[in-house]
C-alpha cells in the first residue's frame, strides 16, 4: 500500500513546502484539495514544471499524483499543488532501505525537519526522540555539521584578469626604483660630510690636472702706484 500524505489548500495561502521521506522502492500517493472542492481547477508542479496529465489523476473530491518504485535519482523533487492564489508543496526525499532498530520507526511528514542532511531519520516510538543516519560530510545530532575532510560544496575558482601577471611585475619593479631611491636619500642625510669631503677632493684634483693658462716662466712686474706718470719716476730715481 502507497503512503498517503495530503495538501490541503487554503484561500489566499501559499503554504511552505513539507520535507517527506520516501523509502526507495516504495509508494508514495500526494493527494491535494480544494477548499471549494473545484479539484479540476488543481494544478501540479514537479520541480517548477507542469507534471504530465497521466501521472494526475482527478476525482470529484481530490487530485492525485502517485508514484510507485520510488527511485531517489528520478523521483526526489518538490511536488506542488496550486489553484488560483494559493498553492502549497511537499519535498520527496529518497532514502535507502536500511533495517530500523527495534522500538524505532521512520520519520514522517515535519518530523523529516529534525535531521538537516541526513540519508535516513528514526523516531523512538517510546519516546518520540528522532535519530539521524547523517549523509557521507556531515554529522552532529541533526546532521548538521560538515565532517573534515570530505568536501560537500562545489569550490568555485575566481575569474583571473589576463593583464593581471604584468600589472604585477610593472608595480613591483616600481616599488623596487622607490625604495633604492628612498634609501639613497637617507644615507646622503645621514652622511653629508663624506659627500662634501669627495666634492672638495674632486676640486682639488681637477685643478691640479689642468695646464697653466700660458707658458713660460712667470716674471713679477713692478707696478706704479696709481696717479703716478713716468716722468715722476724718473724725477724720484735722480
Amino acid at each position: 500500500m502507497a503512503g498517503e500524505h495530503i495538501l490541503r489548500l487554503q484561500e489566499s495561502v501559499h503554504a511552505g513546502t513539507t520535507l517527506i521521506g520516501v523509502e526507495q522502492g516504495s509508494s508514495v500517493l500526494i493527494r491535494c484539495e480544494h477548499p471549494s472542492g473545484k479539484s479540476g481547477s488543481l494544478r501540479w508542479l514537479r520541480g517548477g514544471t507542469v507534471i504530465k496529465p497521466e501521472y494526475v489523476k482527478t476525482k470529484i473530491d481530490a487530485s492525485y499524483v502517485e508514484i510507485t518504485n520510488y527511485q531517489p535519482e528520478k523521483d526526489d523533487g518538490v511536488y506542488e499543488c496550486s489553484a488560483q492564489g494559493m498553492s502549497a508543496s511537499y519535498r520527496l526525499k529518497g532514502e535507502k532501505q536500511y533495517i530500523l532498530p527495534t522500538g524505532f520507526r521512520y520519520c514522517y511528514g515535519e518530523e523529516m525537519a529534525s535531521c538537516k542532511h541526513a540519508d535516513q531519520c528514526h523516531v523512538e516510538t517510546s519516546t518520540g526522540h528522532f535519530s539521524c543516519v547523517c549523509e557521507l560530510g556531515w554529522m552532529g545530532a541533526a546532521c548538521d555539521m560538515i565532517s573534515d575532510p570530505v568536501r560537500v560544496h562545489p569550490v568555485i575558482t575566481p575569474p583571473v584578469c589576463a593583464y593581471w601577471p604584468p600589472v604585477v611585475t610593472l608595480l613591483v619593479f616600481i616599488a623596487i626604483i622607490i625604495f633604492l631611491a628612498y634609501c639613497l636619500y637617507k644615507f646622503k642625510v645621514r652622511n653629508p660630510h663624506h659627500y662634501s669631503k669627495y666634492a672638495t677632493a674632486t676640486i682639488n684634483n681637477n685643478n691640479d690636472s689642468k695646464p697653466p693658462m700660458v707658458s713660460g716662466e712667470y716674471t713679477a712686474v713692478h707696478q706704479q702706484p696709481p696717479g703716478q706718470r713716468n716722468g715722476d719716476a724718473v724725477a724720484n730715481m735722480v
